[in-house]
């Protein structure tokens, strides 16, 4: 009864509730992960409180109803997020507000720290942001939107993870530092890198795109990993704009394996055995990575497959010392020499024998 319960709620249809309470089920009902569709939010997933569900689905006159029959409003999850968390996540104003005017707690934070205006930005809803700002929600604290989690995330980092502009330009007209980093070193810009809109706005804002994270990447490298065509493109022009060297993001991009990402590159004509510092190129890095669909890309745009680096590895060399022979087979039929030496005598044959594998799957 439980999933009709839920397919109800999304419908916004209050009988599902009614009846399934009056079939005697807890008001108070704890929502087992396994109970929610694999096509909902992972916010859902965790053991979360019926009224919290009914809350995230901004769905009011289900949400009246609980309320009426005294559900508990001040029930959590186990991450410690509260039904508010939930609305904001949702994002409906009238259910939002009408939690508000039940003056339930509007300070909690979840088990990582974050309040509700993180959620809110999180999921891009400018509409409770507004209203957390008019209402001063996070009260305890000298600046709500520039609220800290235990990372050091702050809702301008979420806003622009989501790509929302009308959040973005909120918070930094509020005041919010467009470098503000996380305990992880990430700025904003970090956040916002598979978003070429987002980037353009926050360096138009003065945002420094040289930071780096923890792990060295600037958040135009992360692009290169975690974005698309479109994001890698600007970044690329923005890049060839200002006068920078391409070689590390080019880089970056061969070991993202995204080809939509590496593809950007191609376009602009880029040499496809530009080479880095240890005389690699692109097909080093991405067989190294084992992306066979980027690999197989590179070589169809020309690459050559018996270039070596600086101890004399081909791309060869290197699928056999990582064991990859679906990729040594795709080198081979573009003409890699499996017989070919590096700086220690050995070649992609005699290291794949010292591996106890053949060089490529046997048929």
């Amino acid at each position: 009864m439980l999933k009709a319960t839920l397919d109800g709620i999304r419908d916004r249809d209050i009988n599902a509730v009614i009846n399934y309470i009056s079939s005697g089920a807890s008001i108070n009902t704890i929502i087992k992960s396994y109970e929610i569709s694999p096509e909902e939010d992972d916010i859902l997933k965790n053991n979360i409180p019926l009224i919290s569900y009914v809350a995230f689905y901004g769905a009011t006159d289900c949400f009246n109803f609980l309320v009426d029959n005294s559900v508990d409003l001040n029930i959590k999850d186990k991450f410690n997020r509260s039904v508010l968390h939930f609305a904001a996540a949702g994002g409906n104003e009238e259910l939002f507000q009408r939690l508000i005017d039940l003056d339930i707690d509007r300070s909690c934070r979840d088990n990582k720290s974050l309040g509700i205006i993180h959620y809110a930005a999180k999921y891009g809803h400018f509409s409770i942001i507004s209203l957390i700002w008019m209402y001063d929600i996070n009260k305890m604290e000298d600046n709500a939107i520039e609220l800290r989690a235990q990372s050091g995330i702050t809702p301008l980092h979420l806003a622009c993870e989501s790509g929302n502009m009308e959040c973005i330009d909120f918070f930094l007209d509020k005041g919010c530092e467009i470098n503000s980093q996380t305990t992880e070193n990430m700025t904003p810009l970090h956040f916002g890198c598979c978003h070429a809109e987002v980037m353009d706005y926050l360096m138009q804002k003065g945002a420094d795109y040289h930071m780096r994270d923890i792990y060295g990447k600037t958040a135009f490298e992360l692009t290169m990993k975690k974005g698309n065509f479109e994001s890698a493109n600007f970044v690329i022009n923005k890049m060839i704009e200002l006068g920078e060297d391409c070689k590390d993001i080019y880089f970056a991009a061969a070991s993202g394996g995204n080809v939509s990402v590496f593809s950007a590159f191609i376009e602009k004509g880029i040499d496809i055995n530009f080479e880095n510092s240890d005389c690699e190129t692109a097909l080093h890095v991405a067989v190294r990575f084992g992306n066979k669909e980027l690999t197989q890309y590179i070589l169809d745009n020309g690459a050559d497959p018996n270039w070596e680096n600086n101890i004399g590895d081909s791309p060869l060399h290197v699928a056999a010392k990582t064991k990859n022979q679906e990729i040594a087979k795709m080198l081979i039929e573009k003409c890699a020499d499996p017989k070919q030496k590096n700086n220690n005598g050995k070649s992609p044959l005699m290291i794949a024998e010292s591996n106890g594998l053949p060089l490529v799957p046997e048929e």
